[in-house]
C-alpha cells in the first residue's frame, strides 16, 4: 500500500509540472500499474498500462524500446488475467520492436520472448513455446 501511495503522489506531482504527453508520465503510470497488477487489481492495472503506452507512443514514436517495454508490461498484465488472446498480438509487437531497436542478444529481447513462451504454453502450442524457450536460454547464456 505504501508503494501505491508514494507512486500516486509522485504521479500527481509530475502531472502538475509536465506536459500531458511527457514520457516520464508514462513511466510513472507504468510503475503504478505494476503495483496494481501485483495487488491483483487488474482493471486498474490495465487502464494505467494503456495510458502509459499511449503517452509513450505519442512522445517517442511506435518503434522505440520504451514503447516495447510498455507493450510488454500490458501483455504481462493480460497473461496474468489469462487473457492470452489479448496478450499475444501485443507481446508479438513488443518483440518485433525490441528486435529492431536492440541488439539480438539483449536481455529485453529474452524477456519479450519469455512472455510469448507463457502464452504459447498456456494455449497448447508447446512446440512453438519450446523453440522460443531455447532462444531465451541462449540469450541468457550469452549475457552472463
Amino acid at each position: 500500500m505504501q508503494a501505491e501511495t508514494t507512486l500516486t503522489r509522485a504521479l500527481k506531482i509530475k502531472e502538475s509540472g509536465l506536459p500531458s504527453d511527457h514520457p516520464d508520465l508514462g513511466s510513472y503510470m507504468g510503475n503504478l500499474a505494476s503495483v496494481y497488477q501485483a495487488q491483483g487489481r487488474f482493471p486498474q492495472a490495465e487502464t494505467m498500462f494503456l495510458r502509459a503506452l499511449s503517452i509513450k507512443k505519442k512522445a517517442l514514436g511506435e518503434e522505440n524500446a520504451e514503447v516495447a517495454l510498455s507493450m510488454s508490461n500490458l501483455a504481462e498484465a493480460y497473461i496474468g488475467q489469462g487473457s492470452f488472446e489479448k496478450a499475444e498480438p501485443i507481446a508479438l509487437r513488443a518483440l518485433k520492436i525490441s528486435e529492431s531497436t536492440l541488439v539480438p542478444n539483449h536481455p529485453d529481447v529474452a524477456v519479450r520472448l519469455a512472455s510469448l513462451v507463457k502464452i504459447y504454453r498456456a494455449t497448447g502450442r508447446a512446440e512453438l513455446a519450446n523453440d522460443l524457450a531455447m532462444r531465451v536460454t541462449k540469450i541468457s547464456a550469452e549475457v552472463r
